[in-house]
């Protein structure tokens, strides 16, 4: 009913008209919020993460996008921010918690955005006309979503359907997974630090959880919020400003979550180079911090690539023993069936599963033999590389990372296929409307690749040139 009056009562009023139907205080709230996104870019375009010059800030024109916003029933509020919001030039950069930087210009993002957790269309009608994710989800992560009508900022994960919010989570006992695939727990206290916890402790938080929820505890009570909107508006305002601080500026986020930014932006490797060169003081030394990120890069693959051999023969031995302690277990039940077999079948069948087992221990044997070999001939004394070695290897990384020849042969790849589309859409006969359009989405989705590679070549061009005044 209220979305069929909006639609009627609005049309495709331009946003100079929208901009009339909203209040002073409603303006200033948008704002804030357009400010606050901008102010994240400028922090991260400082951290180097970010070209400066990507950063298109608001207010635009969105006039050609007002059909698809009203078709979608969204609140005035909604279509006002979408034209003040700043956006980056570049496509599916990785924001925060796994999500990226979303671009309502494009209608992808904005029919993604009204299904921001990925739900079916059914679902969808659970974004509000006036609420918008600021943040586009990526891989089952997290996103960040606004509520113009009651001026609050969430961040809400998709696969456990609760705010991720760090801030929310102080006393909280959480459990994360460490690189090695073991899980331990821990619980954020004062100024942020992390304590480890006992397993005991989260069976007392998951029994409060459970009584309370059995106690009727209703944490969505509609009428409790309109009475506390104006002190949740202010803590809003305090929380807010402290996502740059608590984020980035002290460094308890790397720039890129973990999407697709790869080692470059590993927080293990990036937060020392950082420090090291003055991050998050004002003499911040961008250019020394890209090149010594490019060797800390190039030194750690290095590294990875020197120690490999080393790994295999743990891994190696790992399986043996593993498989021993299995057959240990196994065989004398095995061997007992096999004494009261009492046909040819039964018999056989278990020589077949001792002959199988035999098989794959020896398997595992000649791999960690064939892994020993390796490590004697590339790791003499079970030793790594020495320093003049991985010096050759992090140059050889460098040469590889900074590779600008990749870069061309892609943009060509694409002005080709371009090229090709364009053709075939010169084809087309008259009518042949919707099989245009999809063309013609991927020819604009191969310019923004052609444009991002453009620029990744001048990076590491640019990179290259510091690297050579450094050594110099």
């Amino acid at each position: 009913m209220y979305r069929t009056f909006f639609i009627i009562g609005l049309g495709t009023k331009p946003v100079t008209t929208i901009s009339a139907s909203l209040t002073a205080a409603q303006k200033t709230r948008l704002h804030e919020v357009a400010d606050l996104l901008l102010s994240i870019m400028h922090t991260l375009a400082c951290m180097r993460y970010l070209q400066q010059d990507w950063i298109q800030p608001g207010p635009h024109n969105i006039d050609a996008q007002l059909p698809l916003y009203h078709s979608l029933g969204l609140d005035p509020s909604i279509i006002y921010l979408y034209s003040i919001l700043h956006y980056l030039s570049q496509r599916y950069v990785d924001f925060f918690q796994g999500s990226s930087f979303a671009d309502f210009r494009t209608e992808s993002d904005v029919r993604d955005g009204r299904k921001s957790m990925h739900d079916s269309d059914t679902a969808a009608a659970h974004m509000r006309p006036w609420m918008t994710p600021l943040s586009m989800l990526g891989n089952h992560d997290s996103v960040i979503l606004y509520d113009a009508k009651r001026h609050v900022i969430g961040i809400f994960d998709q696969i456990w359907g609760r705010s991720s919010d760090p801030n929310l989570y102080e006393g909280w006992v959480c459990e994360s997974e460490l690189d090695d695939g073991s899980r331990y727990l821990f619980k954020k206290v004062e100024e942020g630090r992390k304590v480890q916890c006992e397993a005991w402790e989260l069976k007392e938080q998951m029994k409060r959880d459970q009584e309370e929820e059995e106690e009727g505890v209703d944490v969505d009570n509609e009428a409790k919020e309109d009475e506390d909107e104006e002190d949740e508006e202010d803590e809003d305002e305090d929380e807010g400003a402290d996502v740059e601080k608590n984020y980035w500026d002290e460094m308890e986020s790397r720039p890129a979550p973990n999407n697709s930014a790869g080692w470059e932006w590993d927080p293990e490797l990036v937060t020392p180079v950082y420090r090291k060169h003055g991050w998050p003081s004002d003499s911040f030394d961008g250019d020394a911090f890209q090149v010594d990120q490019v060797r800390a890069v190039a030194r750690a693959r290095a590294e990875d690539i020197a120690q490999r051999p080393l790994a295999a023969v743990q891994t190696a031995e790992h399986y043996v023993k593993r498989q021993q302690e299995q057959e240990a277990s196994v065989m004398p039940p095995r061997l007992a069936r096999l004494a009261v077999a009492a046909t040819v079948d039964e018999e056989w069948t278990v020589r077949w599963e001792i002959w199988q087992a035999e098989r794959h221990t020896e398997d595992l044997r000649k791999k960690l033999k064939q892994a020993q070999e390796t490590t004697e001939r590339l790791c003499p004394n079970k030793q790594g590389p020495g320093d003049e070695e991985l010096l050759l290897l992090e140059l050889k990384e460098i040469q590889i990372n900074l590779r600008v020849g990749q870069c061309t042969t892609s943009i060509g790849e694409c002005e080709e296929e371009v090229a090709a589309l364009r053709a075939w859409m010169g084809g087309l006969p008259d009518g042949a409307e919707l099989a245009k359009r999809v063309a013609q989405g991927v020819v604009d989705a191969r310019l923004d690749a052609i444009a991002h590679l453009v620029e990744r070549r001048q990076g590491r061009i640019d990179r290259v040139e510091k690297l050579r005044e450094s050594s110099a």
